[in-house]
Formats: structure tokens, sequence, C-alpha cells
């Protein structure tokens, strides 16, 4: 079972690089769709509402990954 346990955490560090990126986003579209369309004045802010909140997220996993180590 460990052997199988390690293959399938191999296979998704395949796929994910950053868990907290990952779970940025993955936040941020759970906010956006269940939150944002209740404080929006009209359907059509949602687009750009989900835009620039992915932009923030990257922008910030981005100048976190550019900092030296301590």
């Amino acid at each position: 079972m460990s052997a199988v346990k390690v293959v399938l955490v191999e296979l998704l560090a395949l796929f994910v690089d950053d868990w907290t990126f990952t779970a940025a986003i993955m936040s941020w579209l759970v906010v956006a769709t269940l939150v944002l369309p209740r404080f929006l004045p009209d359907s059509s802010w949602g687009g750009p509402a989900l835009f620039l909140g992915s932009a923030l997220v990257l922008a910030y996993s981005t100048w976190r990954r550019a900092r030296p180590p301590p």
C-alpha cells in the first residue's frame, strides 16, 4: 500500500509544483463563484473580477518565489 501512495504522490507532483499557488487559485475560484455574484452590481463584472483576482494571485506567487531565501 505504501508503494501505491508513493506513486500517487509522485504523479500528482508532476502536475502541481507550488501547493500554495494551487490552493490560492482554487480558493479564489470558489470565492468568485459563490460570493462575488452577491456583491457585484451587474453580472458583466464577473469576468473582470475573476481575471483580476487570478492575476493578483499569480503576481503574489511570482513575487514570493522571486525573493531570495532567508
